[in-house]
């Protein structure tokens, strides 16, 4: 009984570890052909860059932030 136990183990174990391994070549082979897209260069200019840079970080400047609220604990 315990020795096909063991076959049953070891059966299992190979079979986990194969499907691991294709698992990772399936990956590995879409990765491979989006990689290419990924990493492509955009052109940008500078003034661009700015641009986008001062729309995010810009805020409201109506919004009067100097004074702000007292943060208290709340316990």
């Amino acid at each position: 009984m315990t020795g096909r136990l063991a076959i049953l183990v070891i059966a299992g174990a190979a079979m986990t570890f194969s499907a691991g391994i294709a698992v990772g070549i399936v990956i590995q082979s879409k990765s491979a052909g989006q990689a290419g897209a990924a990493t492509a260069p955009t052109a940008t200019s500078e003034a661009e860059r700015r641009e986008r840079g001062e729309n995010f970080f810009g805020g409201d400047p109506d919004r009067d932030i100097r004074s702000g609220q007292e943060m208290r604990p709340r316990w």
